[in-house]
């Protein structure tokens, strides 16, 4: 689906939200979580684009494809944490949002820190001591 398509359905949900809102809070919130559902799902085709671009790319260079994993993996996990804290905020729970985002950021560094002491061991070598 193209961007613009895209666009035009968010506007349009957050249109019909903004009117529900004044009604029935709560079904503008369901709503807008649908909207951000059906975004999610139209744009989950570019992601496969993205991965075969980088497989690509791991083929022509070389490097350890443990690092493109977890590179992938750290992008989906910021992407799905950005989500869910949005809709939180988005529905009134900014605490909750907090929260969320606060664990997304240490499930990443939990994650990075492997990487941390590979770059660490290859300078300790390069420095040879």
């Amino acid at each position: 689906m193209s961007i613009v398509k895209i666009c035009i359905l968010a506007v349009a949900g957050v249109l019909l939200a903004s009117h529900i809102k004044s009604q029935k809070s709560e079904y503008a919130v369901f709503l807008s979580l649908g909207i951000c559902v059906l975004v999610l799902i139209f744009s989950v085709d570019r992601l496969s684009y993205i991965v075969e671009m980088i497989s690509g790319l791991l083929e022509l260079i070389t490097i350890d494809r443990t690092y493109l994993v977890l590179l992938l993996k750290l992008i989906g996990i910021a992407y799905i944490t950005e989500f869910a804290a949005a809709l939180c905020k988005e529905a009134g729970f900014g605490a909750i949002a907090g929260q969320v985002e606060l664990a997304g950021k240490l499930t990443m560094v939990f994650m990075s820190i492997p990487v941390a002491f590979s770059v660490l061991e290859v300078i300790r070598e390069f420095l040879g001591t």
